[in-house]
């Protein structure tokens, strides 16, 4: 998944593992979200981090290899 913030990462992570009515889904994140502890935040965004380092270096290694012209196959 593509992430554009923090926000969109946590909505994934709480969606995981998340049992119940999707009426009752965007109520379950805020009181999910609210309830976390600043360690679990922390390694939330450490793994955010993360994931939208590695996000961005595809886009840029899509776009330059797109601006040499090799063609390849994304796997």
């Amino acid at each position: 998944m593509k992430y554009k913030e923090f926000e969109d990462y946590l909505k994934e992570q709480h969606g995981k593992n998340y049992r119940g009515l999707d009426d009752d889904m965007p109520d379950a994140y805020e009181k999910w979200v609210t309830e976390l502890d600043l360690t679990t935040v922390m390694e939330l965004a450490d793994d955010y981090s993360h994931a939208y380092a590695f996000q961005e270096m595809e886009i840029m290694a899509d776009k330059m290899i797109k601006s040499i012209g090799i063609g390849y196959k994304k796997v």
